[in-house]
């Protein structure tokens, strides 16, 4: 059984209970706005209703893409991060800050 987990640590998240109480609650209040799409770029907001002082762990998100996308490049604030297309989506990390996300291929 260790041997199976440790082969799929990489699809895992192991925390502690405060971390996980604080991403929990951050995905509950979470609300994304869609501002933009087309075959250029994807706009989103991403915004919470919790305290951003307690909870400000960035939330994984998942975005459809056109299928002429083969990798993206996601931008908030002053963070920019390359990111593979699968299966039609790309999974990124984001802030629930309220600053824009970009997506662009």
């Amino acid at each position: 059984m260790l041997d199976k987990l440790e082969s799929s640590r990489d699809q895992l998240w192991i925390t502690d209970p405060i971390s996980w109480h604080k991403y929990l609650t951050e995905r509950k209040g979470a609300e994304i706005k869609l501002l933009q799409c087309d075959e250029q770029q994807i706009r989103l907001q991403l915004s919470c209703n919790a305290d951003p002082v307690l909870y400000d762990l960035p939330l994984a998100l998942s975005t459809r893409v056109p299928p002429q996308w083969k990798t993206c490049v996601v931008k908030q604030g002053g963070v920019e991060t390359k990111a593979a297309v699968i299966n039609g989506s790309v999974r990124y990390a984001a802030l629930p800050d309220s600053e824009e996300i970009t997506v662009k291929p």
